[in-house]
């Protein structure tokens, strides 16, 4: 049976999946739950300085920064992006 989940409603569901390959039958419980998570708001002013508020990805760029995936290019200072380098495999 399929249905939406209303998140905006009902915040948390329990859910019980089966399953079976024609010999073997189980089912698991799965609980979902959402707590309330910070909304991001670009800031006014740039973190890095190498990126500027009129940037085509500033916010993006910020959201990086703001969520923990990037600190910067430069530690331990970490005041630049550097927007124009290569991103090697070790970074991705």
């Amino acid at each position: 049976m399929a249905a939406a989940l209303d998140f905006e409603t009902t915040p948390a569901y329990s859910l019980e999946v089966a399953v079976s390959d024609g010999l073997l039958v189980d089912t698991a419980a799965i609980a979902i739950n959402l707590s309330d998570v910070a909304e991001f708001v670009p800031p006014e002013d740039a973190t890095f300085t190498d990126v500027s508020t009129s940037d085509l990805f500033f916010a993006e760029i910020e959201w990086l920064a703001w969520s923990g995936i990037t600190k910067g290019c430069n530690p331990p200072l970490n005041t630049e992006f550097c927007p124009n380098d290569f991103v090697t495999r070790g970074q991705m």
